[in-house]
């Protein structure tokens, strides 16, 4: 079976369709979500509705954890982190079924030869980046699983663990697992892709024991101008690669 990979939706649904289509033409059959279905973006609602209709799987990411919230539940740290501004509007633009099946997205999930979860595994629910072959050591340590997939820092690569526990860090590019050795994937971002600035998903083929990288291209310009129709100011990133064509600065996210 072919299962499609992908995180980090962050409420463009453009960019969502597009992986589907991509992966549909690869023969892909199942797909999970390993969340972040709001943030960022231009269309909460019809990323949300896309998600729930379309993947077979889904967990929780850190801004679906925040924007799923009540205002009573926010802690201290989510009203004053900027990155979360986003998330509460769009709680108040999702309606109440919505918002019912983020609060109860799983953080983790086993399918026996591979797992998934957004952030690393040693603490799913504290949603930590996996930015390091100490950070992939830690998740490798933490799991049993042959395979492991995340999502959350918004870069696509890997991390390949020796059955000699040697740890090394892989760029993006399709694997071939061998046996005895322990792989973990981040499938970078199909919906804000800031640090790759292309959309990138997998394709995980469990009959074929191969991990592909699907990288396909982002519409920077096209995605700049659906923000300021949304009223919402560009990040800084986005405006560095397109200030040329006059776009509006914005704060950075």
């Amino acid at each position: 079976m072919k299962y499609g990979i992908i995180s980090d939706v962050h409420a463009n649904p453009l960019a969502l369709e597009t992986a589907l289509t991509d992966g549909s033409a690869c023969g892909v059959s199942k797909w999970i979500f390993c969340g972040d279905v709001t943030g960022y973006g231009y269309d909460a609602a019809t990323a949300l509705k896309l998600v729930r209709e379309r993947m077979d799987v889904s967990l929780m990411g850190n801004h679906d954890f925040v924007c799923s919230r009540t205002p009573e539940e926010e802690t201290k740290y989510d009203r004053i982190n900027p990155c979360y501004g986003l998330d509460r509007r769009q709680r108040r633009e999702l309606d109440a079924a919505g918002l019912a099946w983020l609060r109860e997205r799983a953080y983790v999930r086993s399918f026996g030869s591979f797992a998934c979860s957004h952030g690393n595994f040693l603490y799913p629910e504290g949603f930590g980046y996996v930015n390091s072959i100490e950070d992939a050591e830690a998740s490798f340590r933490a799991t049993a699983e042959p395979l492991l997939f995340v999502g959350h820092s918004h870069h696509a690569e890997a991390y390949s663990l020796s059955p000699e526990g040697t740890v090394e860090q892989l760029p993006a590019r399709d694997i071939v697992l061998r046996d005895g050795w322990r792989y973990l994937v981040n499938v970078g971002s199909v919906g804000y892709p800031r640090h790759d600035f292309d959309s990138f998903y997998c394709i995980f083929d469990d009959e074929a024991k191969t991990v592909a990288f699907r990288r396909l291209p982002f519409d920077l310009i096209g995605y700049a101008e659906k923000l300021k129709q949304a009223n919402i100011p560009p990040p800084k990133w986005l405006t560095l690669l397109t200030d040329v064509l006059g776009l509006v600065d914005g704060d950075n996210r």
